[in-house]
């Protein structure tokens, strides 16, 4: 069975972000941090990212006379190679004008950050002073010409026929998972009832083999999305490898996370989402039309996507924060609350 990698989530908030800083990093993880670096840059100060209530995996290390610094992503071993094609597709987006060329660190192994693992990855990028998009018609615009751009770069990608069978593999196995579920063979720790009866849910499709099919970044949320004073950048490529799915899914997704989320009248969710759109379709060279039937069904899919991801983490060993089926179960419940703001986007 296709293994999912078992991330815990960096936020469990909808409409916000945790409160995050950095905290000083020391004793094994600033030492491994010095190795990372060394020799060609000696570390001056390492501080590890401290969200909600919580240490996560990623560092910010600076140099002597160095002001911006480094941010530095920790993994398990057995995720090398997932980090290594990510540092390989940014290097490739950098030579077609998607991302501005800057200094990196290539993921390598180094002695362990975490006492209770022998060896993890690190890998580099530097570090920008940047702010969240708002939900603002700017900024949710100058999204949609981005994500366009990215795609249209990704179309030309020579990886591209293996993602599409990493796709198809990694859909199978969810789908495998959504018949064990609806069949009650598999039970959840949390909301097993509603899982299963949304498991059931005929309508709910997150393969539709009846669309077009093309390269995604996978995970157009909140926080993959940077506004530096270089612009809008577009950050973690780790699941461009199995996204390769419909345009519906990447431009919903985005939507959801960027728009729908936020407490604000209707028609102003109306005007962002409207301006995410026609920001896209002002720059893709797709001529495809959205159907705005479309929205809700797959919004609805994606989310029991979701859930299924879950039940496999937990199904394989995993720990998954009840937060985190609270967060798809709100969701997939608010599409149907909001069937009326998706319908009247307009391109």
């Amino acid at each position: 069975m296709w293994k999912q990698k078992n991330r815990e989530p960096a936020w469990v908030a909808i409409t916000e972000l945790p409160h995050a800083e950095f905290k000083p990093a020391f004793g094994a993880e600033k030492q491994a941090l010095e190795r990372f670096f060394s020799p060609d840059i000696v570390v001056d100060l390492a501080e590890r990212l401290y969200l909600g209530e919580r240490f996560l995996d990623m560092y910010r290390v600076r140099g002597y006379d160095d002001s911006n610094g480094w941010l530095v992503k920790w993994l398990h071993p057995e995720r090398y190679h997932e980090s290594a094609k990510s540092y390989c597709l940014i290097q490739w987006l950098i030579k077609q004008d998607i991302l501005t060329p800057e200094p990196a660190f290539e993921p390598r192994r180094v002695g362990a950050v975490k006492h209770v693992w022998d060896q993890g990855v690190l890998w580099a990028v530097r570090y920008h002073i940047h702010r969240f998009l708002r939900p603002d018609p700017e900024d949710l615009f100058a999204l949609g010409r981005l994500l366009a751009k990215f795609h249209n770069a990704l179309q030309r990608h020579p990886d591209r026929i293996h993602w599409k069978k990493e796709t198809q593999q990694r859909i199978f196995c969810l789908s495998r998972v959504r018949t064990a579920l609806a069949n009650g063979d598999w039970t959840c720790k949390v909301k097993n009832r509603d899982v299963r009866e949304i498991a059931e849910d005929s309508t709910l499709d997150f393969e539709r083999l009846d669309l077009p099919r093309q390269p995604l970044h996978g995970d157009a949320n909140l926080t993959n999305f940077l506004m530096t004073n270089r612009g809008l950048m577009v950050i973690d490529f780790e699941d461009v490898h199995h996204s390769f799915l419909p345009l519906e899914f990447e431009l919903a997704y985005a939507l959801e996370r960027l728009v729908m989320v936020h407490p604000l009248p209707d028609q102003v969710m109306i005007q962002l989402g409207s301006a995410l759109l026609r920001g896209y379709f002002n720059s893709a060279t797709t001529t495809r039309s959205i159907n705005s039937e479309d929205w809700v069904p797959v919004i609805k899919s994606l989310n029991l996507r979701s859930l299924c991801v879950l039940a496999l983490i937990e199904n394989q060993g995993g720990h998954v924060p009840q937060g985190e089926w609270n967060k798809f179960h709100y969701l997939f419940r608010r599409a149907d609350i909001q069937a009326g703001i998706w319908r009247s986007l307009r391109l």
